[in-house]
């Protein structure tokens, strides 16, 4: 194609140098062959860079060297991948296997919580078939083995739960009516002795203590029972309440309570005023006096006591509860 122009060229400049200045002709004929020589060169030469290039493709694309660093890289970002899914995959297995570990020593702690439960409980009641009840004076009799004693056993005061270091038990101490008299205000026993030495200066009147009050009986009829409620010392006297709708004595009817059937008319114990209402109830009990009576001091017989002291003398009971789910 190049060969072709330059002999059109050629003609062409011919032609005009036989009409024009042959000297001017000859020059326009020069340049336009240098300007076809030029472009013949670039364009061979681009070509060849062409043609190099694409070998040059060919030869890469077709190398063993490059197919084994493409494998190469292809598995170390396969290993790269394993190793990140494994490592989010661990702290999943860890906190399974701390699940797990915690349920089974949870199961063994609620198994050792309920036989520690069950021994206790054997010999609190091997201890409370033998003693039910608390003497504090002598000529006391004991309400032991009688079925009022039993009645008492069973239905026991508010237990007082305490949390141990053990998040899967805790301890209940159940005080007895006793434990709660040695441990209540001063003032509490003060009303208590009083009582109790104006019930005791009545002939045929006998005190028994049970497990959560106590009781003043003429032969087998209840006249007066002591119990707490919480912490308040309270006095049933077996007086009918009605009586007393329309007066200045301020009492309460328990009468619609069964354990309170015979003795249903109530005096919470919380200041003078109140044991001051009870000593005035006493004689509406229609009692005959003794002729012989000598006071005693019982406050001197409740100094305090700690709760270890209490439960080593069987005044409270202690029971080791397994605590419940959602409590933990």
């Amino acid at each position: 194609m190049g060969i072709s122009l330059f002999f059109q060229a050629a003609a062409v400049f011919y032609s005009a140098a036989m009409e024009l200045n042959t000297i001017i002709a000859i020059a326009v004929s020069c340049a336009v062959v240098l300007a076809i020589a030029v472009y013949l060169a670039v364009s061979t030469s681009l070509l060849k860079k062409k043609n190099a290039a694409g070998s040059k493709t060919e030869t890469s694309a077709g190398s063993p060297d490059a197919d084994k660093a493409e494998t190469e890289l292809k598995a170390e970002e396969r290993g790269l991948d394993e190793e990140i899914t494994a490592t989010s995959e661990q702290p999943l297995k860890e906190e399974e296997d701390v699940k797990a570990a915690a349920a089974e020593v949870k199961t063994e702690d609620e198994a050792a919580a309920i036989k520690a439960e069950e021994e206790v409980a054997a010999v609190n009641a091997e201890a409370y078939a033998e003693k039910a009840a608390v003497i504090f004076a002598s000529g006391e009799k004991s309400a032991v083995g009688t079925k009022e004693t039993e009645e008492e056993v069973k239905s026991a005061p508010k237990i007082i739960t305490v949390k141990t270091d053990d998040p899967f038990s805790s301890i209940a101490y159940v005080k007895s009516f006793s434990a709660k008299l040695i441990q209540s205000e001063d003032k509490i026993k003060g009303y208590y002795s009083q009582i109790k030495n104006e019930m005791l200066k009545y002939k045929k009147i006998k005190s028994r203590t049970a497990w959560s009050k106590e009781t003043f009986k003429l032969g087998k009829e209840p006249k007066l029972k002591l119990a707490f409620s919480g912490q308040t010392l309270i006095a049933y006297l077996a007086i009918d309440p009605k009586q007393f709708e329309e007066t200045k004595i301020k009492v309460k009817d328990m009468s619609a309570k069964k354990p309170h059937a015979q003795t249903p008319t109530a005096v919470r114990l919380r200041a003078d005023k109140n044991l001051k209402t009870v000593l005035q109830l006493i004689p509406m009990l229609m009692l005959e006096p003794a002729k012989k009576f000598e006071a005693a001091d019982y406050t001197a017989l409740l100094s305090y006591a700690e709760m270890d002291e209490l439960i080593e003398r069987k005044l409270v009971k202690v029971k080791v509860k397994a605590a419940k789910e959602g409590e933990v």
